[in-house]
C-alpha cells in the first residue's frame, strides 16, 4: 500500500477519535472505545494516537476540559466550583492549581483580570463601527441537522487554505447552487496555542454522500442558535464572536451552550474584496 494513502487512513480514523473526544467530553471515554473508534487495536491505539497528535489521550481531554474551563469563566456566570467538576476535579483546590500551572493565572483572578481586559477590547472594537451599524443585529433560528463533508485543520485560523484545498480537491464533492460554505472553530485562539487551534472546512452534503480517504463527514447539531451577520474581512470575525458572547447575548437575556460556533460564509473570498465579504455566524444558545 502506498505510504501516503496509508498516512491519509490513519488520519481520517484519528479525525474520528477526536470528533467522538469533543462530543462527549462530559464523560469518562474508555481507552478501548476510542481504538474501536479508530479500528485499531487497543494495545496500539495509545502509541498511535500520541505518535499523530503530538500528546497522550489523557493529556489532551485534559487540555480540552481546561481550555472549555477558561472559555466558562470568561463568558458565564458559572460558580467556579461548577466549573472545576465540569472539568473532571473533584475539588477546588485541585482545579485551582492546575488550571494556574495552565495559564498561570487563578481561576478566580483570570476571570476579573482577562475580562476587565477584553471588555475594553470589546468596547474598543464597538466604537470603531460605523454609526447606524446594523450588522450585529441577532436573530434567533432553531436550525436542523446539517450534515457536512469537512477536513480538518490544525493551526492559525488565517492559515487555514490548505483545509479548504484539500476539501475541494475531492472529485466527488456534490457542489451545486444550494451547497452550503462553513467553518467550524472549536477554539478561542486568546485561551489555545496557535498550533493547536482547531479549525473545520466544510460544506453541506446530501444524506447519501459517504467520506473518502481524504474527507470526513459529520453532523452539526440541530437546536437553537443566535445569529449575527458580519460584513468585512475574516480577520474581524473573533471580535465579533467576542462582542456576541460578552455583549449581545447576555444584554439579549441569552446564555450560550457549550457546543462548537460555526459560521456560513455567504460569497466568494477569492473574488469578493474583504470589506464585501458576508458572514453568518452561528452561535449555540439555551
Amino acid at each position: 500500500m502506498n505510504k501516503n494513502h496509508t498516512l491519509e487512513i490513519y488520519r481520517k480514523r484519528l479525525l474520528k477519535v477526536l470528533l467522538h473526544i469533543e462530543a462527549n467530553l462530559d464523560r469518562e471515554i474508555p481507552l478501548a472505545e476510542l481504538a474501536k473508534v479508530a479500528h485499531f487495536s487497543t494495545y496500539h491505539f495509545h502509541r498511535v494516537f500520541s505518535g499523530m497528535i503530538g500528546e497522550s489521550v489523557q493529556s489532551y481531554v485534559r487540555r480540552l476540559k481546561m481550555q472549555r474551563a477558561a472559555h466558562n469563566l470568561l463568558f458565564t456566570e458559572q460558580r467556579v466550583t461548577d466549573i472545576a467538576l465540569q472539568a473532571g476535579y473533584e475539588s477546588l483546590e485541585a482545579f485551582s492549581k492546575a488550571f494556574k500551572k495552565h495559564f498561570r493565572l487563578y481561576p478566580t483572578c483570570y476571570r476579573k483580570c482577562i475580562c476587565q481586559f477584553r471588555f475594553q477590547e470589546i468596547l474598543n472594537f464597538i466604537n470603531q463601527l460605523p454609526k447606524g451599524d446594523n450588522s450585529m443585529q441577532i436573530t434567533v433560528k432553531n436550525i436542523p441537522t446539517i450534515r457536512v463533508a469537512c477536513v480538518r485543520y490544525v493551526g492559525p485560523y488565517g492559515e487555514c487554505a490548505p483545509a479548504w484545498e484539500k476539501l475541494f480537491s475531492c472529485e466527488n464533492l456534490p457542489i451545486n447552487a444550494d451547497t452550503q460554505y462553513i467553518g467550524i472553530g472549536y477554539d478561542d485562539p486568546k485561551i489555545v496555542e496557535p498550533d493547536k487551534i482547531r479549525y473545520d472546512a466544510c460544506v453541506t452534503v446530501p444524506a447519501d454522500f459517504q467520506s473518502t480517504k481524504d474527507v470526513n463527514v459529520q453532523e452539526i447539531k440541530s437546536g437553537k442558535y443566535a445569529v449575527v451577520t458580519h460584513i468585512g474581512s475574516y480577520t474581524e470575525i473573533a471580535k465579533v464572536v467576542e462582542e456576541l458572547l460578552g455583549r449581545l447575548l447576555p444584554c439579549n437575556g441569552y446564555e450560550f451552550k457549550a457546543q462548537p460556533i460555526f459560521e456560513i460564509y455567504k460569497n466568494d473570498p477569492n473574488v469578493t474584496p474583504p470589506e464585501q465579504l458576508i458572514t453568518e455566524i452561528y452561535v449555540p444558545i439555551k
